[in-house]
């Protein structure tokens, strides 16, 4: 089993390693990243530390990023085939394009389940390792009489990444795992989309040691887990778009949970599927819905900023998303602009144009600024907006399964409620919304200063994606003036139920911000 840890890990660090910047000098993983214990035992793991710079890391080794958790942390560097080495709690020098690998322990004082704990990968002179959500945290729990699973993946490359053979075809994984912990117990495993959604649908099976299916594939198995291993086969289907490459944020997680919904096991893998070689409905832009995810300077360690960005056939970009500070809402983020875009540009089609960043909403005029980048149809896209001369932010972005959705505006002429969303909040209701076939909005805020009436209008017949026109007025409306934006058919969690929902973002320089209409 060790042997296996430590391959999955090393796989993890090679396609995360691969992607990293230049100015990165470390990147870590663990395996496995989830464990169940009791009070006062260690639950066990194992990382790995890449150095990807050009001058030695001194001084590294793993550490609780909150030191005011219940657990305690403890570490030994080990040998490539997992013996340990060293004096326990003693950092390690790694070379450059080397490995160092630990085992490292976590101890809780009291009980809980589902505690996230992030391990922190430090060097000495500030050097750290990037927080990855799946791949540098853990879910631990310390109950007694609890499953705890260990669980590991494995791809056909053997480098940690399931690879689609089609837009439309399938990636497929193994999957062991043994329950150390109290057992059997009934555990159902499920695969799920990790922190960006994907344009896949999932199904597993059981299968025996030479990986054939015992019983028919589902979105989940429930399997009774003792001290016996056991194998899964898991595959991703292709819904007729492609998955870029980006391994830190686009994986599918493995969780294994018990009969109280508590994770008890979780393993993960990278996924990528090459997309369509074009996108008739976008034409020469990169035109749809896009899964968004937004990292780089002027953010702290641990923030990431995710949400969802629209790009229509004649260059219109709006995005909105959530500032998340180690997957916690810490504000609002929104873009708004216009690019072009050179779709005959090698090796990947091309775009450049100008944005309005507004970052935590801030008020007032905010100037535009140079972005730029390359996409590929209906997979991914990759830009750098640049809001001040020192700061850089990257983004990257995958085809939102949203997108292949068909809509007409006749299919949606209804009344709505007016839902406005604050951060993690449930959504409160604040009006009523009237959508006509010809496009029209008739809006009505009870206690709002300002009239409101505005447009949809569908650039391409069938396309999931609407430009918005809504216009603010009335004696007494500070916000008085024209709104320009985009809006398409998509499913939000609302009452812990998903719903099919109008989303709609709008703005201009000073202002950007979204709401949803949900059928009355």
């Amino acid at each position: 089993m060790r042997a296996s840890l430590y391959s999955a890990v090393f796989a993890m660090i090679v396609a995360l390693s691969a992607q990293a910047q230049a100015q990165t000098s470390i990147s870590a993983a663990i395996l496995p990243t989830a464990r169940t214990t009791t009070v006062g035992q260690p639950a066990t793991a194992f990382a790995s530390i890449v150095n990807s710079g050009s001058q030695m890391a001194t001084g590294c080794r793993p550490a609780l990023m909150d030191g005011s958790l219940p657990v305690a942390l403890a570490y030994q560097t080990t040998s490539p085939a997992n013996a340990l080495t060293g004096t326990a709690n003693t950092p390690a020098d790694i070379a450059p394009g080397s490995t160092q690998n630990y085992l490292f322990s976590l101890t809780p004082s009291q009980s809980f389940d589902s505690l996230p704990v992030i391990i922190d990968f430090l060097c000495d002179d500030g050097v750290r390792g990037a927080y990855v959500r799946g791949v540098t945290t853990f879910e631990l729990s310390s109950r007694a009489f609890a499953p705890d699973i260990i669980a590991v993946a494995a791809t056909l490359s053997g480098d940690g990444v399931a690879r689609g053979n089609a837009p439309d075809g399938f990636a497929a994984f193994t999957v062991s795992a043994v329950n150390i912990g109290a057992g059997p117990a009934p555990v159902t495993v499920r695969p799920v989309s990790g922190l960006l959604d994907m344009p896949v649908r999932y199904d597993i099976c059981q299968t025996d040691a030479q990986s054939q299916c015992l019983g028919p594939r589902a979105s989940s198995v429930t399997v009774t887990m003792g001290s016996e291993p056991a194998f899964f086969v898991v595959r991703a289907i292709g819904l007729g778009a492609g998955i870029p490459l980006y391994a830190d944020v686009l994986r599918t997680d493995v969780v294994f949970s018990d009969a109280e919904h508590v994770v008890r096991g979780r393993t993960s893998v990278a996924a990528t599927f090459p997309g369509p070689q074009a996108d008739p409905a976008a034409g020469q832009m990169p035109a749809g819905l896009w899964t968004l995810v937004v990292d780089g300077n002027g953010l702290d360690h641990g923030d990431r900023i995710v949400g969802r960005l629209a790009i229509d056939p004649q260059g219109g970009v709006s995005g909105d998303a959530d500032r998340v500070r180690y997957e916690t809402y810490a504000g609002d983020y929104g873009l708004q602009g216009m690019i072009t875009a050179d779709a005959a540009a090698l090796p990947q089609p091309a775009l450049q144009g100008s944005l309005v960043e507004a970052f935590d909403i801030e008020t007032g005029e905010i100037p535009p600024y140079p972005v730029s980048g390359v996409w590929s149809h209906r997979t991914g896209l990759r830009a750098t907006v640049e809001p001040h001369a020192t700061l850089r932010r990257r983004i990257r972005a995958v085809y939102s399964p949203d997108s292949l959705r068909t809509v007409t505006l006749a299919d949606l002429a209804d009344q709505y409620d007016f839902l406005y969303r604050d951060g993690n909040a449930e959504p409160a209701d604040l009006g009523n919304v009237a959508l006509t076939a010809a496009g029209g909005l008739t809006v009505s805020l009870p206690g709002l200063l300002c009239q409101v009436d505005g447009t949809l209008s569908q650039p391409q017949a069938g396309f999931n994606l609407m430009t918005v026109s809504l216009t603010l007025s009335g004696g007494g409306c500070l916000l008085a003036g024209v709104y320009t934006g985009h809006a398409a058919v998509v499913t939000e969690t609302i009452g812990g139920h998903e719903t099919e929902v109008i989303g709609v973002v709008f703005g201009d320089e000073s202002m950007i911000d979204s709401f949803m209409l949900a059928r009355q």
